[in-house]
C-alpha cells in the first residue's frame, strides 16, 4: 500500500473457515479445535510453508474480531478512494 501512495495501511491476506450465523458454539469451538488441530501437524505445517503461507490458527471469536476489523479498515479505505462499483 504504502508503494502506492497510501500510508497507514497493511494489507494482508488471509484465509480462515466460517460457518453459518446460527453454528452453534459448541460445533464452532469444536471445528476450530480440529482445524488447528490438523495445522499443527507438521506434514500439513511444512506443506503450508512451503506453499508460501504461514499457519497461524485462533478462536472463533478471535477471528470474528479479525474479520470485523478488516471489514472496518478496508471499508474506510474503499470511503477515502471514492471507489464505486459500476
Amino acid at each position: 500500500m504504502a508503494e502506492a501512495g497510501v500510508t497507514g495501511y497493511e494489507a494482508d491476506v488471509w484465509f480462515g473457515v466460517v460457518g453459518p450465523r446460527d453454528l452453534p458454539p459448541e460445533v464452532a469451538t469444536r471445528l476450530s479445535q480440529e482445524i488447528t488441530r490438523i495445522a499443527q501437524d507438521k506434514s500439513m505445517r511444512d506443506k503450508l510453508v512451503q506453499a508460501g503461507a504461514s499457519p497461524l490458527t485462533s478462536t472463533p471469536d478471535q477471528f470474528s474480531l479479525l474479520i470485523r476489523k478488516d471489514m472496518e479498515k478496508w471499508a474506510k479505505l474503499v470511503k477515502e478512494s471514492g471507489a464505486t462499483i459500476d
